[in-house]
C-alpha cells in the first residue's frame, strides 16, 4: 500500500536572544539508524545536525558490523557528511542554506522520528522510515568567502549562553586585499577577521541581533527516510536494499535578517571557487542573476506578473545531493553509468578519477560504484545512486497555504540540467557522490498573494547489492513509479505517468479534524484513538501519549507541533 504524506509545517519561531538555532555537539555520534534488506546494509543519521547521514555501514561477510562504516573519520564534519543544500546564484553562491548547520562543528539540532512508534529513537535498527523536522536551515559560513556573522568571541569561551558567541571558523586577523571597485588598481581594502567586533555585511547590527537572526534562513525543511526493501510491485518484490530520501526546502517564513546581509556586503578573498578573483571587494550580489518569473497556472497568485526576482528570492540556485565516502574502509575500483538507451558506460575510477563533464549527453541519472568490473556482475559489492523521473524531480517547485496543505495546479518546472557527480578522490583520502543541477527561482512569500508560499522538492533512492539485484531492484522500483523510458532522446523523460502517492499531498484538510483549533483552554480533541507527539516552536518533545483528547492546559500559550504517524499538524493555544 503506497503511504501518503501528511508533512503540515509552519513558521517556527526563535525569540531568545540568548538561543541560535545551531549547537555544539558530537560531530561521530550517530542518533538513529535504518537498515536495508536481509544483508545488514544500514544508514545512519544524526538529530545533532539536520538528520544528515554519517554512516553508511556496506557488509563485509565474516567481520565485526561495528567496522562497516565506509564514511568513519574522514567525513566527521558537518560540511562531509551526506546531506542536501541549496546555493543562491544571485548572491554569487555565498547564500547557502544547509541540511547540516552552519559551519564543520556548528549541527542544527532537530527531532527525527520512527513513523511507527512516534517517539524520538535511538539507535533503532528496524523501523521502516523516518520522519526528519521541521526545524529551521541554517546558513553555511559562505565557504569562508564572506563573514556575514559579528564577532563570535574567543574559542576557549565556547560554547557559551551569550548573544553571539559562536566560533565561525574565519580568519581572526584583517586581511588587506585589491579594491577592484575604484579606478586605481592600487586601491586597497581591508576586511576585517574575528578579531574586531565586526563582520562584512556593512550592517549596523546591535545586541538585539541574535546570531540566529544572521544564520537563520526563512526555509524549514522536513524530510523522511524509507526502506523500500520488501515492496510488493504487481507480485514482484524489491529483495535488496533500497532507501528513499525525500526532502522539501520550504520558504514558510517572511523574508528575515540573513537575507540582508547579503545585500551590500563583499567577497572576502581574492577569488572564491566560483568566482573571478575582481570580485575582492565588491558586492556580494550579483543582480546579472535575477529571473522573470510567471506562474501559468495561477497567475493570480502573483501580485505583479511577469515578476522579476529580488534578494529575496533565490534566482539561478544550485542544488546538491550527496554522499562521501573514506578511501580507507572502502574504494570501489568501477563506475557504471546507465545511458538513456539502456546500455552501460563503465569506467575504471582509479584512472578517471572525476566523472568527465565531456560525458556522453545520454547520461540517464542512475549510476553505481562498484568491486566488479561487470555492470551485470553477480559478486562485486556496489551502492547505486538514482535521482528518478518523477513529478516529484520533474515539478520541484509546489505551492503550500500557510497551513502546509498544497495549492491545487501549483507544481512547476524550473529545473536546469542535472548532472551526476562522481568524484573518486575530492580529497586525497575521501570520495564525493551524488547530483548537482539547478533551479530558475524559489518566490519568496511577500511576492505571492494571501498566505501563499513555495517549497523545493526532491528525492533520491540509494541501492546496496551486487550489480545486477540493484538492477533488478531498480526495474521493480520504476514499475512502481510508474516511470518507463520511450525515447532515446536525453532531453526527453519518456513516458510519465503521474505519481501522486509519493508526493506530498492533502485531498482534506487536517487541520478541521483536530477541534477547537485554536483551543483556548488547551484541550482538543482528535479525530481518531492515536498515538501522539507535541513538539514546541523549537522542536523539543513537550508531551507524549495516545487517546482521543490532546491536553495541554499546563503549558503556555503559544503554537505547537502534533505529530500523528505521518502528520504534523500546527497547534493554536
Amino acid at each position: 500500500m503506497r503511504i501518503i504524506y501528511f508533512l503540515l509545517i509552519a513558521e517556527i519561531a526563535f525569540a531568545q536572544q540568548s538561543k541560535s538555532i545551531v549547537s555544539y555537539s558530537n560531530k561521530r555520534e550517530t542518533t538513529h539508524h535504518l537498515t536495508s534488506g536481509n544483508t545488514g546494509f544500514q544508514i545512519g543519521i544524526t538529530s545533532n545536525a539536520g538528520g544528515i547521514i554519517n554512516e553508511l555501514r556496506i557488509p563485509v561477510p565474516g567481520t565485526n558490523p561495528a567496522n562497516w562504516d565506509v564514511m568513519d573519520v574522514q567525513t566527521d564534519s558537518y560540511g562531509r557528511a551526506g546531506q542536501s543544500s541549496i546555493r543562491d546564484g544571485a548572491h554569487r553562491s555565498r547564500y547557502n542554506p544547509t541540511q547540516a548547520g552552519f559551519n564543520e562543528s556548528l549541527g542544527t539540532n532537530c527531532v527525527i522520528l520512527d513513523e511507527t512508534k512516534n517517539v524520538l529513537l535511538k539507535n533503532a535498527t528496524t523501523n521502516k522510515k523516518m520522519l526528519v523536522g521541521p526545524f529551521q536551515l541554517a546558513l553555511w559560513k559562505a565557504d569562508g568567502d564572506y563573514d556575514f556573522t559579528q564577532y563570535e568571541g574567543p574559542v576557549t569561551n565556547l560554547p557559551s549562553t551569550g548573544n553571539r558567541l559562536y566560533d565561525d571558523s574565519y580568519s581572526s586577523s584583517d586581511q588587506t586585499k585589491p579594491d577592484h571597485s575604484t579606478a586605481d588598481p592600487n586601491d586597497t581594502v581591508v576586511i576585517p577577521g574575528d578579531s574586531s567586533n565586526s563582520d562584512d555585511d556593512n550592517l549596523a547590527e546591535d545586541s538585539s541581533i541574535t546570531h540566529a537572526d544572521e544564520i537563520g534562513s526563512p526555509f524549514n525543511y522536513v524530510g523522511t527516510y524509507e526502506n523500500y526493501a520488501g515492496l510488493e510491485v504487481n507480485s514482484e518484490t524489491i529483495q535488496t536494499a533500497v532507501i528513499r530520501h525525500y526532502y522539501e526546502y520550504r520558504y514558510d517564513i517572511k523574508p528575515n535578517h540573513s537575507l540582508e546581509q547579503f545585500v551590500n556586503g563583499f567577497i572576502r578573498k581574492d577569488a572564491g571557487a566560483n568566482d573571478d578573483p575582481s570580485y575582492a571587494g565588491q558586492s556580494i550580489l550579483n543582480t546579472t542573476k535575477f529571473t522573470d518569473v510567471t506562474l501559468p497556472n495561477n497567475p493570480t497568485l502573483l501580485k505583479t506578473s511577469p515578476y522579476t526576482t529580488t534578494y529575496q528570492d533565490l534566482s539561478s540556485v544550485s542544488c546538491a545531493w550527496s554522499i562521501r565516502m573514506d578511501l580507507a574502509k572502502w574504494a570501489p575500483q568501477w563506475r557504471h553509468v546507465l545511458l538513456n538507451d539502456g546500455t552501460w558506460f563503465t569506467q575504471d575510477r582509479t584512472v578517471n578519477k572525476v566523472l568527465s563533464d565531456n560525458r556522453p549527453q545520454a547520461f540517464s541519472e542512475f549510476f553505481m560504484i562498484s568491486d566488479d568490473p561487470n555492470s551485470n556482475g553477480t559478486t562485486g559489492r556496489s551502492l547505486g545512486f538514482y535521482r528518478p523521473k518523477t513529478d516529484v524531480n520533474r515539478l520541484p517547485i509546489i505551492g503550500r497555504r500557510a497551513d502546509g496543505t498544497p495549492i491545487d495546479k501549483y507544481e512547476y518546472d524550473r529545473n536546469g540540467e542535472f548532472t551526476i557527480n562522481d568524484s573518486y578522490t575530492r580529497t586525497a583520502a575521501m570520495s564525493w557522490i551524488g547530483f548537482k543541477g539547478g533551479l530558475d527561482a524559489i518566490i519568496n512569500p511577500n511576492a505571492l498573494t494571501g498566505t501563499n508560499n513555495e517549497s523545493f522538492r526532491a528525492e533520491y533512492y540509494i541501492f546496496y547489492g551486487t550489480p545486477v539485484e540493484i538492477i533488478e531492484a531498480k526495474r521493480i522500483l520504476d514499475n512502481y513509479l510508474n516511470i518507463s523510458y520511450s525515447s532515446k532522446d536525453a532531453n526527453d523523460y519518456g513516458t510519465r505517468k503521474l505519481n501522486t502517492a509519493l508526493a506530498i499531498q492533502d485531498n482534506e484538510r487536517p487541520n478541521q479534524l483536530i477541534y477547537p483549533n485554536p483551543s483556548p483552554n488547551g484541550i482538543f480533541n482528535l479525530p481518531i484513538h492515536s498515538n501522539y507527539v507535541v513538539t514546541d516552536s523549537n522542536g523539543k518533545i513537550i508531551l507524549t501519549g495516545e487517546g482521543t483528547v490532546l491536553d495541554l492546559s499546563k503549558f503556555e500559550n503559544g503554537v505547537y507541533f502534533l505529530r500523528i504517524n505521518d502528520s504534523v499538524f500546527k497547534l493554536i493555544k
